[in-house]
């Protein structure tokens, strides 16, 4: 499905974010290496809610002219704030 985006826009997908324990493997990233340009998510197990969804999309909202490179960090600062001091480790980092 990947692919097909890269196809019709004639480009990468600017940036693929993974939500979900897991996902973001090496041999996931490898097979999306040229279809997506960043990849954000988690090196391990989830912490069991996930990401802040409302804080990262408040963000977003607030700034229209958000870079991909700019959301993929917001992503990772957000999800490592989130989790900072409840116990729960946020294993986010950004390769692009």
């Amino acid at each position: 499905m990947l692919a097909r985006a890269h196809e019709w826009l004639r480009r990468p997908v600017d940036l693929v974010g993974m939500d979900a324990c897991l996902m973001t493997m090496l041999e996931v990233a490898y097979q999306l290496r040229e279809h997506a340009r960043i990849l954000v998510g988690s090196e391990t197990v989830e912490p069991g809610p996930g990401w802040p969804h409302d804080r990262i999309l408040g963000e977003l909202t607030a700034s229209l002219a958000t870079t991909p490179d700019e959301l993929a960090a917001v992503v990772v600062k957000r999800c490592v704030e989130f989790y900072a001091g409840s116990g729960q480790e946020a294993t986010h980092r950004l390769s692009t």
